[in-house]
């Protein structure tokens, strides 16, 4: 909350101060399920404020919160919150892997988040917040494939995930996450279009 106010030291201090106790409790043994899930969460967030203050170790943070969680949600009795903060850490891994301009792995990252966050409930709308972590996986997964020339691909992902967007901002309007996936994705598609010398299709989208 603190770094959305704009107070991003602030934020940094707390993220620090969190993970400072979660890594004490694991080093005396306390490793139970919620414990590391919940580190994996604060490693999130200190990723999360690294972007916003351009830290380079940002994708270290998120790449450590992934490795945390990946036993407890692949697992043979993988548990739903584990899968539920998996989503959301995959997401965040692949947006920093987009931005780092590792394509491939960034589209391999966005399309298992998707797929997961569809095993959820995103795309029936059992699950609003996993329907929104689907949108948003996408349009960076749209992203990482457009740059890799898959632009085929790119605009199928594209359409499938705005569906998704427009049929959870039709019942939850202000939905942050899925609003900002919308415009993404509605901008990279109209693009696309573009660069294809097809402008009516472009103003359709």
């Amino acid at each position: 909350a603190k770094r959305i106010l704009g107070d991003p030291e602030a934020a940094q201090a707390t993220a620090a101060e969190a993970l400072r106790l979660l890594e004490q409790r694991r080093a005396a043994g306390e490793t139970s399920d919620s414990d590391t899930i919940a580190l994996a969460l604060a490693y999130a967030t200190k990723a999360q404020i690294g972007e916003f203050t351009n830290d380079p170790n940002a994708m270290t943070y998120s790449g450590r919160a992934a490795e945390l969680l990946k036993p407890l949600a692949e697992g043979p009795n993988a548990l739903v919150a584990a899968k539920r903060a998996y989503v959301d850490v995959l997401v965040r891994v692949g947006f920093d892997q987009l931005r780092s301009s590792q394509y491939e792995a960034a589209e391999r990252t966005t399309a298992h988040a998707a797929k997961l966050a569809d095993s959820l409930g995103a795309r029936d709308l059992s699950d609003f917040g996993m329907a929104a972590f689907y949108t948003e996986a996408s349009a960076w997964r749209v992203e990482a494939l457009w740059s890799l020339g898959r632009l085929d691909e790119a605009r199928r992902v594209a359409e499938d995930a705005i569906a998704v967007a427009d049929k959870v901002l039709a019942q939850r309007p202000g939905y942050r996450m899925a609003l900002h996936a919308q415009q993404l994705l509605v901008s990279d598609a109209a693009y696309m279009y573009m660069t294809e010398l097809n402008p009516l299709q472009s103003l359709e989208g």
